[in-house]
Formats: C-alpha cells, sequence, structure tokens
C-alpha cells in the first residue's frame, strides 16, 4: 500500500501495475476461477461494493435542485458502471435512483468470479457481501472474526 501512496503523491502520469492475478475461465460455464490474486481482487472488489453502498445512501438522501443536478448525475453514471463492472449488468436494467428490489435482482445473478484457491478459509465471504444491496445487509450475512 505504501508504494500505491508514494506514486500518488508523485502525481504520476505512468500506469499503475497492482499486481499478477491469475484466472482460469471454464468452457461450461460463465465463471472466472480465481487462481492467485485473491487479496488484491477481493479489496478492490470490497472497494466498488462500499462505493456502490455509499453512492446509494447519497442517491436516497440527496436533495434535487439546480445546484445538485451535476453532482447527481454524475453519481448516477458511476453507480452504473460500478454496477455493469459487479454484475455484468446492462445500464439499461439499472435504474437512475437505487431500487432495492430491482438491485436485490441484480445482485444475485449468478457468481460471475469463483473463489478455488485451497487456502481460503472463507470462500464464500465476498459473493456474500456483493449479493446485499446495503451495508448491514453485508454485515448480517458475513462471518466476523473477533479480534483481541
Amino acid at each position: 500500500m505504501a508504494g500505491y501512496i508514494d506514486f500518488v503523491k508523485t502525481g504520476s502520469k505512468d500506469r499503475y501495475f497492482f499486481g499478477t492475478i491469475i484466472i482460469y475461465c471454464q468452457d461450461t460455464d460463465n465463471a472466472l476461477g480465481l487462481i492467485d490474486g485473491q487479496q488484491r481482487t477481493t479489496t478492490f472488489l470490497l472497494l466498488l461494493k462500499a462505493l456502490l453502498v455509499r453512492i446509494n445512501t447519497i442517491l436516497n438522501t440527496a436533495v434535487y435542485d439546480d445546484e445538485s443536478a451535476s453532482l447527481i448525475l454524475g453519481l448516477r453514471a458511476r453507480r452504473r458502471k460500478i454496477m455493469e463492472i459487479l454484475y455484468k449488468a446492462e445500464a439499461e436494467d439499472i435504474s437512475d435512483k437505487p431500487d432495492r428490489v430491482k438491485d436485490a435482482l441484480i445482485c444475485h445473478r449468478d457468481t460471475l468470479l469463483e473463489n478455488h484457491s485451497i487456502n481460503e478459509r472463507y470462500k464464500n465471504e465476498l459473493a456474500n457481501i456483493l449479493q446485499t444491496t446495503d451495508y448491514e445487509g453485508a454485515e448480517a450475512n458475513s462471518y466476523k472474526i473477533k479480534y483481541k
């Protein structure tokens, strides 16, 4: 993480290399099998999900007026893009404003990424989080590791 922070501080216009991710595709289904890069991929997908939940919260509580119009349009566009990435959803299937029922249908589509690591103890946690529409649902459907 320190390398990325240093990269951002320099203001470089170069591309940043996050690391290698190895996947495999089976001919029999549409799922991608994740072999290496689980932590990077999981972190990135959780970041996208957290952004989506936050954007949904803002869109649900935003005051729609002339001053906020461009901000709301931008948030709607980002909402669509994140849902397209996370759920392989078509833009026309995604409503402008968060809709719990429609969003739940999109979030419960087939899993696009399966964790095939033999060392992973909590293989289903990412899918459980991605299938929820809000923070409370993610928290309720995830295993919590207690720290001392």
